[in-house]
């Protein structure tokens, strides 16, 4: 479970090295690693929204301006909802659910949305707006079209392409980790039951908008694994041990790594 976990997060900071090179940033694999896991010490925030801290530490180490990277957070979230998406469709096709069709159907509406948004620059430029009446953010945020020019470029035909394959394998993958899980606990649904069961959770987590969808995926989780004739304690063991291996460990690592890349950023400048 450990080893398909950090081939994972590999696999995903490669994502991460994809899009910023798109606008101009070019990282070591090194570099780029610290900072996706610096990233992951904030994924426990709404929708993730707080990975934001990347663009952040971008600009402090690289002097990349924040609007210049602050599309890759959204377009990171987005391709992680699309695989999601994506591999919950394919197991409707051997195992019907209709909660998981109901959920991946709003989802499916809302990116689709998402995605007629990101072509209108008046909406990019209202986004803008409303970031720079942020106290924080007011004085490091460019009166320029850096923003809706980064999202253009990541948004292109080729990346998206390749970007979306990726995630599609990684998220497979992931089931993987999912489903030896509930092995782990002696359990055994089958693959595809299992990682059905699991992102239906995950995306009703992500749309109730709870930081790190705490309590509503584990109630869902709850419910649904219920379905299966397992015992309360046992169900509870399952959602506990996946939630471990997968978010709080991936904060955990993220805390940590987040805390190198400062020091090693606070020593250069000293330097």
């Amino acid at each position: 479970i450990i080893s398909i976990f950090i081939f994972s997060i590999f696999l995903r900071s490669n994502i991460q090295k994809i899009l910023l090179e798109q606008i101009g940033i070019k990282l070591s694999i090194k570099e780029n690693m610290l900072l996706f896991f610096a990233g992951l010490s904030m994924i426990i925030t709404p929708g993730g929204s707080g990975q934001m801290i990347k663009s952040y530490l971008l600009k402090e180490k690289y002097d990349c301006p924040i609007m210049k990277s602050l599309p890759l957070v959204f377009f990171e979230r987005f391709y992680d909802l699309l695989g999601i998406c994506i591999v919950i469709l394919a197991t409707l096709i051997f195992i019907f659910s209709i909660e998981s069709l109901v959920i991946v159907s709003v989802l499916i509406i809302i990116l689709s949305v998402l995605v007629l948004i990101i072509k209108n620059q008046n909406f990019s430029q209202k986004i803008y707006s409303k970031l720079k009446k942020i106290k924080f953010l007011s004085n490091l945020l460019p009166d320029d079209s850096t923003f809706q020019e980064s999202m253009l470029i990541m948004s292109n035909r080729s990346t998206v392409l390749k970007a979306s394959i990726s995630i599609i394998f990684i998220t497979l993958l992931d089931g993987v980790l999912i489903y030896f899980g509930f092995l782990a606990l002696d359990v055994d649904i089958g693959y595809l039951k299992s990682i059905q069961i699991y992102y239906t959770s995950l995306l009703l987590g992500a749309l109730s908008f709870v930081p790190g969808g705490v309590g509503v995926m584990e109630g869902s989780f709850t419910a649904l694994l219920s379905k299966e004739n397992l015992v309360l304690p046992l169900i509870i063991s399952i959602v506990i041990f996946v939630r471990l291996t997968t978010i709080w460990l991936a904060t955990g690592l993220g805390v940590i790594f987040s805390y190198v890349f400062s020091k090693k950023n606070s020593e250069n400048n000293l330097e």
